[in-house]
């Protein structure tokens, strides 16, 4: 359990960013959303403290240093410490953009991309949290220096 750590997540509004932001929050974080658009990532704060969680909504655009250093302040103010950031890349929905591309539906998109998967699939947001949720916590003091790689087993030819 992490009880009375802070996390700042960055994207947190959808996608991995809302899951992450979400497990931290299961795992006894206190939750900074950090996003864009504040509707986004609000209506996730607000999903968490309703569920019993502690989280805050704070807009900000990860391009712009001088917000993002606001950020960590306001986060650091208000739940008095920190002990996690955690900067959710921007991904765009690659096998759809093939799809379009190729004049196919996204079925046959998913499909070219998770055959080479060894699981059969692609990743599901919950997939990454799991992991930001292992290294965040006292599980993974011992780890240092390392990639680890989500996956599911891809391998391209």
């Amino acid at each position: 359990m992490s009880e009375n750590k802070v996390a700042l997540v960055t994207g947190a509004g959808q996608g991995i960013g809302q899951a992450i932001a979400e497990r931290l929050s299961k795992d006894g974080f206190k939750v900074a959303l950090v996003g864009r658009h504040i509707e986004k990532v609000q209506k996730v704060a607000d999903e968490i403290n309703e569920n019993g969680g502690e989280a805050i909504a704070i807009k900000a655009d990860v391009a712009k240093r001088d917000e993002v250093f606001a950020a960590v302040k306001e986060t650091k103010e208000k739940f008095n410490g920190f002990d996690v950031i955690v900067n959710t890349p921007m991904m765009e929905n690659i096998a759809h953009e093939v799809s379009v591309n190729a004049g196919k539906d996204d079925e046959w998109g998913m499909a070219q991309f998770s055959e080479g998967i060894t699981l059969g699939r692609l990743s599901e947001p919950e997939d990454i949290a799991n992991v930001v949720s292992f290294l965040s916590s006292s599980d993974s003091n011992y780890v240092t220096g390392q990639t680890l790689i989500v996956d599911g087993g891809m391998v391209f030819s």
